[in-house]
């Protein structure tokens, strides 16, 4: 049986991204390389073209949830690994309409 990890962490948005950066970043490495080795099975699209289509979401983050967009620029912070790859993975379901022929889906579970 596998046990969970539990992270503990608190202050700001930006904090505690930061502290699970920090504290999770061996997890948050392998799973940004998984996925952008994975990513064209996944979405359908390449990681570069993907980040492209998804960057006007990008900026809604920012205006409709700041905190949340500071959390993930604390865990870029914290784990080493690109603000824009964390995006881009947090928002794989965006690119669902245009694989919705396509039987696997990934979920995001963030």
């Amino acid at each position: 049986m596998q046990k969970i990890k539990v992270i503990e962490v608190s202050g700001e948005p930006f904090d505690m991204g930061r502290q699970i950066g920090v504290k999770a970043r061996n997890y948050i490495r392998a799973g940004a390389g998984f996925y952008k080795k994975h990513w064209r099975a996944l979405s359908g699209f390449s990681w570069e073209g993907s980040k492209r289509i998804l960057k006007p979401s990008f900026a809604l983050l920012k205006k409709f949830i700041p905190r949340t967009e500071q959390e993930l620029l604390g865990m870029a912070a914290g784990s080493g690994v690109d603000f824009g790859d964390l995006l881009a993975i947090n928002f794989l379901e965006s690119l669902e309409a245009p694989r919705r022929k396509r039987k696997q889906r990934e979920k995001c579970t963030s």
